[in-house]
């Protein structure tokens, strides 16, 4: 919990990128690639992830609690602004990691080929029955 001229934030699980930082690192540990593009995909994201998650918070305490935008400066800072900014940081992030480590690319597209295929058979299987 987090008071600011009378206003709390609590941060919670979901608001510090975990599941970001997780998947990242689940997807850069999945990859056979030379170590030192190993650990360049990991220092443009993990980290980058954090650091980034540290402002975020940081503005949504500050701007809800300095109320920039109003009586609405909590749903605004952090629904709107915060989120948009997340996205677009986590798709240039995302595209960093993928240049550094194209064998992602031809990971994801197996894991959509066998995904597919399970889905055309259970669906061909409902349709059977």
């Amino acid at each position: 919990m987090i008071t600011l001229n009378g206003y709390t934030v609590e941060i919670i699980l979901a608001c510090t990128a975990i599941e970001s930082i997780a998947l990242f690192m689940g997807l850069i540990g999945a990859v056979r690639a030379p170590l030192n593009r190993l650990a360049t995909a990991f220092i443009v994201s993990v980290p980058v992830i954090y650091v980034l998650n540290l402002i975020r918070d940081i503005f949504v305490v500050v701007a809800y609690g300095e109320q920039w935008f109003g009586a609405d400066s909590f749903v605004i800072a952090h629904n709107y602004i915060a989120k948009a900014g997340s996205g677009i940081a986590l798709f240039a992030i995302s595209y960093l990691v993928l240049l550094t480590l194209p064998e992602l690319l031809g990971m994801i597209d197996g894991i959509w080929v066998i995904f597919s295929k399970e889905l055309r058979s259970i669906l061909h299987m409902s349709r059977e029955d």
